[in-house]
């Protein structure tokens, strides 16, 4: 039906390939993987398809089996990838680009991890081998780029601007799916040193093609900020004595206990709040005066639309309710008694979902600061998109190890992963 029928017959067969994912694959592993398998032999039979819609439709249906077998068979499904990101179609190749995502999601999930976490050799072995399945694959569409560059493309400053083309496509796959952080350029970067036995670096064109739209105001990759800013946003902070997060707080704590007070009551919280407000006010006056800001006079600065103006916001906000819905099923059905909702995983989800809705809106605000031109948002714009691709790369790790810990569950958390993995798209190009 997907390779002949109608539009509505093939968006049909894409709801019960997506069902079949939810029904038969997920209580049963190796009878999904068998019957998904059947979409290796149809993309060696690509170009036999009729016409182009309905190569689309094939590889619209594609998500599925390769979040089943697309670690298990990479080698293939990479070959088609490759081959068909060269397509004369621009349809075709921005329906690989998607495809290509959740080929390259099954490989990356699980490499950023944690160097001091015990794993077994078993488990050593497979991440060995998806890094070395990233990169060679990376380096093989870094080896296409340079094929397909023209000197006409080197007039455009972004991706988005150029013409379409094959190398547009490729610069797409190499910016949003595959080095889509620093994390996995530096992995990259380490992968060609071993290759070439040189200095080498991922090249000017690269990093500087982008996706940006609207002024540049700089990249989170190269921002640096102080470590201890991060303690007003992580899960767990540094509890560190001298951090100017937790240090602030321990010494608030000491000094209500010196004073024989509860310090956590309400009107101790008032009054710590007070003194950082004040503290901080003191400090954004000395900055104005240095800057020569009149900080009395800000009529002119507009308030940024509430967050229900904002439709990115409604998806992360809607996403994020979803996670706590799955939440609060499981601690009713077993009576508050669910081991995962326990674990480090699970915290970390709960949080960082709340915390990507939140920093989500903040973006959006600033970059309606910088749209509007009042001077506002560049700064804050910066740490922000860090932020956020921290939280992103956090709920992801911990989507895939809870769908392990959650049998039950899986197929809400692999829902709620492969949604993640489109909204954080829409998220990054903020």
């Amino acid at each position: 039906i997907i390779k002949t029928g109608s539009r509505e017959e093939a968006k049909q067969a894409q709801k019960l390939a997506e069902e079949f994912w939810h029904k038969v694959y997920i209580p049963q592993r190796a009878k999904g993987r068998k019957a998904f398998s059947i979409f290796l032999d149809e993309i060696k039979k690509f170009d036999e398809i009729q016409d182009v819609a309905h190569q689309i439709y094939l590889i619209s249906v594609l998500k599925w089996p390769l979040l089943a077998i697309g670690e298990e068979d990479f080698e293939e499904w990479a070959e088609f990838i490759l081959k068909y990101i060269q397509h004369s179609s621009g349809k075709i190749r921005q329906a690989i680009l998607h495809a290509a995502d959740y080929l390259i999601m099954n490989i990356i999930i699980d490499l950023n991890i944690d160097d001091g976490k015990k794993i077994s050799e078993a488990e050593k072995q497979r991440i060995k081998k998806s890094k070395d399945r990233f990169c060679h694959f990376t380096y093989i569409v870094e080896s296409l780029l340079e094929n397909y560059d023209e000197p006409r493309f080197r007039r455009y400053q972004y991706i988005s601007s150029m013409p379409p083309s094959v190398y547009k496509s490729l610069q797409k796959l190499m910016v949003e799916v595959l080095l889509r952080n620093k994390y996995y350029e530096e992995l990259y970067v380490d992968f060609l040193k071993g290759e070439r036995s040189a200095q080498v670096s991922l090249g000017k064109e690269t990093r500087q093609m982008k996706s940006r739209e609207l002024e540049y105001v700089g990249d989170a990759d190269d921002f640096e900020m102080s470590k201890w800013m991060e303690c007003a946003w992580r899960c767990v902070p540094c509890g560190k004595d001298e951090c100017k997060i937790c240090g602030s707080i321990k010494r608030d704590l000491q000094k209500h206990i010196e004073r024989g007070e509860d310090p956590y009551s309400i009107e101790s919280a008032l009054e710590d709040v007070g003194d950082t407000f004040r503290e901080a006010l003191t400090m954004i006056k000395k900055d104005a005066k240095r800057r020569g800001i009149d900080i009395d006079n800000i009529d002119d600065i507009k308030e940024p639309p509430r967050p229900e103006e904002f439709p990115l916001y409604k998806k992360a906000k809607k996403w994020r309710d979803t996670i706590f819905k799955i939440a609060e099923a499981e601690h009713q059905s077993h009576k508050g008694e669910s081991l995962w909702l326990n674990t480090e995983e699970a915290a970390d989800l709960f949080w960082y979902s709340s915390t990507l809705s939140a920093k989500t809106y903040r973006q959006l605000c600033n970059r309606w600061h910088i749209e509007t031109g009042d001077g506002y948002g560049d700064f804050d714009y910066t740490y922000t998109k860090y932020v956020l691709k921290e939280c992103l790369t956090i709920l992801k790790k911990s989507l895939k190890d809870l769908s392990f810990l959650a049998p039950a569950k899986t197929g809400e958390l692999i829902s709620a992963l492969a949604e993640l993995n489109d909204l954080e798209k829409e998220i990054l190009k903020i």
